[in-house]
C-alpha cells in the first residue's frame, strides 16, 4: 500500500483534507444540477424555419401568405399527438395540419401557411406565435411558444 512520507515520521494523516472536501463539495453541485436539468426537461422541441426563397407572396384571393416549415421534436420514448395553433395575427388563416402524430424520438417536418387580408396587416413586419402542444399520457399538458415573424410589402 502507498504511505506518505509524513506517515512514515510516525505523523497521522487526515482523510479529509480541504482539497478533497472541496472536489466532493463540486462533485454533488454537479450532480445536484444534472438531476434538475433532467427534472426541468421538456420533452418537446419545435423548431421554425421560414421559407427563404419568398418573403411574401399573393394568393389568388387575394391573400397575403407567409411559408414556414415547422419542426416537431419528440424528446419522450412514446408516440405523441401534437396541436399547432397560431396567436398575435388578426383574422389569419392557417393553412396546413393542425395536429400531427409524431413517433418518439422522431423529429417532423410540417410545411405550413399564414394567409391574411392585406388590409388587415398594420406593419411590414408583424410578430406572432407558434404553440405546439400535447396532453402526456399521466394527463400533464406540455406545451411550447415559438416567436416569428409576418413579413408583407
Amino acid at each position: 500500500s502507498f504511505t506518505s512520507e509524513h506517515e512514515l515520521k510516525g505523523g497521522t494523516t487526515k482523510i479529509f483534507r480541504p482539497k478533497l472536501i472541496g472536489y466532493a463539495l463540486v462533485l454533488c453541485v454537479m450532480t445536484g444540477l444534472l438531476g434538475l436539468d433532467f427534472m426541468t426537461r421538456k420533452p418537446l422541441e419545435v423548431d421554425i424555419i421560414r421559407d427563404r426563397n419568398s418573403l411574401y407572396r399573393e394568393t389568388n384571393e387575394g391573400l397575403i401568405e407567409n411559408v414556414y416549415t415547422l419542426k416537431v421534436l419528440n424528446k419522450s420514448q412514446v408516440s405523441q399527438v401534437y396541436t399547432i395553433r397560431v396567436s398575435g395575427l388578426k383574422d389569419a388563416v392557417f393553412i396546413g395540419e393542425q395536429q400531427v402524430e409524431v413517433a418518439g424520438g422522431e423529429v417532423f417536418s410540417l410545411p405550413i401557411s399564414i394567409a391574411m387580408d392585406a388590409y388587415d396587416i398594420d406593419d411590414a413586419v408583424t410578430s406572432f406565435t407558434f404553440s405546439v402542444s400535447t396532453t402526456q399520457n399521466d394527463g400533464t399538458v406540455v406545451s411550447v411558444e415559438e416567436p416569428s415573424k409576418f413579413l408583407y410589402r
